[in-house]
């Protein structure tokens, strides 16, 4: 029994001895780290869930829908889901690469004297990140970049007789070309260049919050409608517009100072 106390009080003066030698130990390796951030930049990466708001340019097509009676889109712009990261490379200090994509849709419906009208405006792209960080505040970076990549536009139109269909005379009305009903879908690809600006803010050392947006300039490619080619679409139509980005990252995001 003396023994055995002899043990723990033994035990308890080592340990006495050790938490500080332990505490300081941690806190040299977080210096060292800060230290390693001050001469040689930020390490490691991160990568998450990116929502975006994006409005394309759209305001010639939404006069020639308003002029038969479809619905058009408005200001209205685009929810877009995807995801991104990035991993430091420092070849400029903080520098950054990486990548993201994300894609979503817009639809508009209109119902009226038994007929049916719907707009759907789609889009997505993705691309290569290039970026650099600047350090502000001890938990807060603000990152300026650009998006080099591409994604395709798509615009589908539909009027159709607002009931029930019947599988027979869907087939007929394919055979005879007696339809009422009409779809119509437009797609083009594009090329894709946005400067971006973020605010970023470290929530824990492996956790981000990513506030920001851009400007994309999209370079359209030719137009094709189910799969044929199309001409005659308004030259202004493109995925040209204001970009607005979210995210929650996971990673490395060590305090700065």
């Amino acid at each position: 029994m003396k023994h055995g106390l002899l043990s723990v009080r033994l035990f308890i003066f080592m340990s006495s001895l050790l938490l500080p030698v332990t505490s300081l130990s941690g806190f040299a390796q977080e210096q060292q780290v800060a230290q390693s951030m001050e001469s040689w930049g930020k390490m490691g990466g991160a990568g998450g869930f990116l929502p975006l708001w994006f409005r394309p340019s759209v305001k010639d097509v939404n006069s020639e829908l308003a002029s038969f009676g479809m619905p058009d889109f408005g200001s209205r712009g685009i929810f877009l889901y995807g995801g991104g990261g990035y991993v430091y490379i420092n070849i400029i200090k903080n520098m950054r690469i990486g990548g993201m994509g994300a894609g979503g849709s817009l639809q508009m419906v209109s119902t009226a004297n038994g007929v049916r009208r719907e707009a759907m405006l789609s889009t997505g792209f993705g691309g290569a990140t290039v970026e650099i960080a600047f350090p502000i505040q001890r938990k807060v970076d603000v990152a300026l970049g650009v998006i080099l990549g591409g994604g395709g536009l798509g615009l589908r139109l539909s009027r159709q007789i607002d009931k029930t269909k019947d599988w027979t005379k869907a087939l007929s009305e394919l055979r005879d070309g007696t339809s009422a009903d009409v779809v119509k879908e437009f797609n083009a690809g594009f090329f894709t260049l946005q400067p971006t600006a973020y605010v970023e803010i470290h929530l824990a050392n492996w956790l981000g919050l990513r506030l920001g947006g851009g400007y994309n300039v999209s370079f359209m490619g030719s137009w094709s409608s189910n799969e044929f080619d199309a001409t005659g679409v308004p030259s202004s139509f493109k995925a040209t517009g204001l970009s607005l980005q979210g995210g929650l990252f996971v990673g490395s995001f060590f305090d700065n100072f």
